[in-house]
């Protein structure tokens, strides 16, 4: 048993995130490491005591942070002590309460008192319901949890286990669970909730009340059984879809199938996709250039589909980017960073920024997604006056939010400078709305953004402001065309910046609409299905009438929920 602060790298699991400084609680089972009081590890703006690393000997840590909440606000801390007299300990404490976390001798659980705690397990870790499944391994609490989406809101909690899956069950539960499985797992469920996971072939225990699913990739759930001994399990009826995707002209084009809301990305080698035996509400989407194909399949061992998708359109010298991808390490979502990038490829979209709100994002590729996908880390600045997206970022291990930029009590023109990089600028920002109408007189900011968000068409009031006072703001959306070839492979990052500080990009949910100033002054326009509208000046003007303009013309199109924003075309 120890409590000590962190010195050597030998002390500690591996993949862990401890800094010099940081405070170490030890037993003959796991380590624990708890951050020093300065700063959380990914939490932006909260002070450090919350666990970064925790992991059994010799084995791998992948958690991402649990940090205590005192009454839901973060513990600043003033004054730390620690001691190996009862367990290894260590007290936080600091003018609105205090916590403990404490470790006993030969337990695989760490004891936390006087907080709540908000969890966040890994990149490829699995939500569970009080906690994190990663392969062989499991972290679970004892409270209830508030499901935030990627991390977790854990009340009411009194330790933490982690250790291998048969460990975890047999340190934390009494009822005998003990027999087989006929495919990869089995899962453990209690009150319509998943709280653990047994290897295929087990002897251990489980929850009083719980039952036990045999479950596997491919094959459909097998029946519930309440825990016992001696069970012999099996998972459902094994099925696969082995689509096959091409346009009108024949060229076989990656998608992403959609099978009863589950979305994969399938890529145009068309590997089988495991779904299991049954019939599934099926949709085939390749993105906005192409119309989707929706129907109803059934499934028994291997299908064949076969769709051919038209093309809608196909906008010359453009590219479709998505500049606010928010996967891990984003807190409200467990999307991770190349499956996000796959559904994109599928898509069509040929650059991405991975922006997680007050984090870095942390992009990496398949060899598939660096055929067809540039994606650059960027961070989004969500402050109390607005958000900011910036980009390029570099994450830096060890500083809280991994290096994002510190915005508390800032007004929205520091917020924007933070992001784009202080007295230097060096990234390209993009601001909401509410940035916009919290920043001030336009004339009186230091800086401009490079573009404006669009959330929806609500937002147009708020970009005619802009231009009738002569910011001339590239417009962004949820999707972005801009200008540039993709011909040769992903566009690079300098062309789509070319793109926004020019001016010219298409903000959009996925349609595509553009002035053509080739038939000026009639202002005729290319667009994809949908009503059309001309604004000039801040009037909606009648296309089929001369226009007459002095400042600023722009179209708007509007295709049911879909619509598009062309860039603006100044006189």
């Amino acid at each position: 048993m120890r409590a000590k602060v962190f010195a050597c790298d030998d002390e500690l699991p591996g993949g862990a995130s401890a800094r010099r400084g940081d405070l170490v609680l030890q037993n003959a089972l796991v380590t624990a490491v708890i951050r020093s009081p300065g700063e959380s590890l990914t939490v932006l703006h909260a002070p450090g005591g919350g666990l970064v690393d925790f992991a059994p000997w010799n084995g791998q840590d992948w958690l991402w942070e649990a940090q205590p909440l005192v009454d839901g606000e973060w513990l600043v801390i003033d004054e730390v002590e620690l001691g190996d007299d009862d367990g290894a300990w260590i007290r936080l404490a600091g003018p609105d309460g205090e916590v403990t976390w404490r470790l006993p001798a030969d337990s695989r659980s760490i004891e936390l008192t006087g907080a709540d705690l908000w969890l966040h397990g890994d990149r490829r870790s699995e939500a569970l319901a009080g906690g994190f499944l990663r392969g062989t391994n499991m972290l679970v609490s004892d409270g209830q949890v508030e499901d935030l989406g990627g991390a977790q809101l854990v009340t009411g909690l009194t330790a933490l286990t982690v250790g291998s899956l048969e460990d975890v069950h047999d340190a934390l539960w009494d009822t005998p669970a003990q027999g087989s499985c006929d495919a990869d797992r089995v899962d453990v469920w209690l009150d319509g909730e998943r709280t653990g996971v047994l290897p295929a072939t087990f002897d251990s225990h489980a929850p009083l009340g719980a039952e036990l699913v045999c479950a596997g990739a491919g094959r459909v759930d097998g029946e519930p059984v309440p825990a016992a001994t001696g069970l012999e399990l099996a998972a459902g009826e094994a099925g696969s879809i082995r689509l096959r995707v091409a346009d009108e002209d024949g060229h076989e084009i990656p998608v992403v199938l959609t099978v009863d809301g589950h979305e994969t990305a399938v890529s145009d080698r068309f590997e089988p996709v495991p779904t299991g035996a049954g019939t599934f509400s099926v949709v085939v989407d390749a993105g906005p250039r192409f119309t989707t194909w929706e129907g109803e399949l059934e499934v028994l061992d291997e299908v064949g589909l076969e769709v051919v998708l038209d093309r809608r359109y196909d906008p010359v010298d453009h590219v479709l980017v998505d500049l606010f991808q928010a996967p891990f390490p984003s807190a409200t979502t467990r999307l991770e960073q190349n499956d996000a990038l796959e559904l994109s490829a599928a898509r069509g979209v040929a650059f991405v920024v991975q922006a997680p709100p007050d984090e870095v994002g942390r992009p990496y590729q398949s060899d598939w997604t660096e055929r067809t996908t540039r994606a650059i880390a960027g961070s989004e600045t969500r402050s109390d006056v607005g958000s900011v997206w910036s980009w390029p970022w570099s994450a830096n291990d060890k500083h809280a939010g991994h290096g994002a930029g510190r915005w508390l009590d800032r007004d929205a023109n520091a917020v924007l400078a933070i992001a784009g990089g202080y007295g230097d600028p060096d990234r390209v920002t993009v601001v909401d709305v509410a940035w916009v109408e919290n920043a001030g007189l336009v004339a009186a900011w230091p800086e401009d953004p490079d573009a404006l968000r669009l959330e929806s068409l609500d937002d147009l009031d708020v970009l005619f402001e802009l231009l009738d006072a002569e910011v001339r703001i590239a417009v962004t959306g949820p999707l972005t065309w801009v200008p540039a070839d993709d011909t040769l492979g992903p566009p690079s990052q300098s062309a789509i910046e070319r793109g926004l500080v020019e001016g010219t990009s298409i903000a959009s949910t996925g349609p595509f609409v553009e002035l053509d100033t080739v038939l000026f002054p009639e202002l005729a326009w290319e667009v994809s299905d949908g009503e059309v509208e001309l604004w000039v000046d801040g009037a909606l003007a009648d296309p089929d009438a001369p226009v007459t303009a002095e400042r600023w013309a722009i179209a708007v199109l509007r295709d049911g929920d879909d619509w598009a924003v062309s860039a603006p075309l100044w006189f």
